[in-house]
């Protein structure tokens, strides 16, 4: 339903996207998880239509978004991160607007918005000005906009910023029963809200693919446990040493450096205890443990990992 391949986009010399690729299937809900530098907005304002790549291509329901342009953008239903609505306009007359750009027939608009608003639960919003709608209100009425023509996509932009708890959990909730009828991908910096919503995350760092787990692959890595070490010794030397424990012990190593000079932050994760192990390598390598502490893996342990500056 969703097809990136090869996505690229600079901004004044400044890449935003190098190579992002990733394929995603008819009833999948999908995170776009990352940090605020990671490239998330950039590629959401691609596969919206909003701006180009500028170089590989984004396909939705089968449509390339540069070269079919309006098929594409019909089978998908876009929510914005900030409110887009108009405030002169009553919450109908925006819906009837909205129609219409879709192509809904006039003799069925009234009949489409009555149903959009019975998806979000906010027919009791039929009537009223936007201007006078909380921040939650215009979110419902985004939603309401995206699914208002019944695309079998929607891109979710910033789940529920700025919202009350309770209104997150009820758009929560929304995204959850929207799921159940269409493809969904949502970008999120929320570890968390993603963990709950979705059954995969395509993790951006850098512009960069850093990840494309299904949920419960990364949950999975939270049964094992994690080394956090600081070694002084030669970087080539390090990463020889102990690079091969990925293949031997099924271990994940992470090397970062430091401020101090040949000191290196390392973390490695497996599914049994392996200090002996590691303090014997150091040993046979001479590089100097300076810390050694193990502990369990948690999602923000493997989300910090997967969105560091590590090498």
């Amino acid at each position: 339903m969703i097809v990136a391949e090869g996505i690229c986009k600079s901004y004044n010399g400044i890449q935003a996207l190098s190579g992002v690729s990733f394929h995603i299937g008819e009833g999948e809900i999908v995170g776009i998880l990352g940090r605020s530098d990671s490239g998330k907005t950039t590629l959401m304002s691609i596969l919206s239509g909003c701006i180009h790549a500028d170089s590989g291509y984004a396909k939705i329901g089968g449509f390339d978004l540069a070269k079919k342009t309006i098929e594409a953008k019909r089978s998908f239903g876009y929510v914005p991160s900030r409110s887009l609505l108009y405030p002169d306009m009553t919450v109908h007359g925006f819906l009837n607007f909205a129609g219409r750009l879709r192509g809904i027939p006039e003799k069925k608009l009234g009949e489409a918005v009555f149903e959009c608003l019975r998806v979000v639960s906010g027919e009791y919003l039929l009537n009223r000005k936007i201007s006078g709608l909380t921040r939650f209100e215009e979110r419902l009425i985004n939603f309401a906009q995206a699914v208002i023509a019944k695309p079998p996509v929607l891109l979710i932009d910033a789940l529920a910023a700025g919202l009350e708890p309770s209104e997150t959990q009820r758009i929560r909730n929304l995204i959850g029963q929207l799921s159940l009828s269409h493809t969904i991908l949502l970008s999120t910096s929320l570890l968390y809200e993603a963990a709950e919503l979705c059954s995969r995350v395509i993790i951006l760092n850098g512009g960069k693919v850093a990840a494309d787990r299904k949920m419960e692959e990364l949950s999975g890595r939270t049964n094992g446990l994690q080394l956090r070490m600081r070694i002084e010794g030669d970087e080539e030397i390090i990463r020889r040493a102990l690079m091969p424990l990925e293949d031997e012990d099924y271990a994940l190593c992470y090397i970062e450096r430091t401020e101090e000079k040949n000191v290196f932050r390392i973390s490695v994760e497996c599914d049994r205890d392996i200090r002996r192990k590691i303090s014997g390598i150091c040993a046979e390598n001479k590089l100097a443990i300076l810390e050694m502490r193990q502990t369990s893996v948690s999602l923000e342990d493997i989300y910090f990992q997967l969105t560091s500056d590590s090498t």
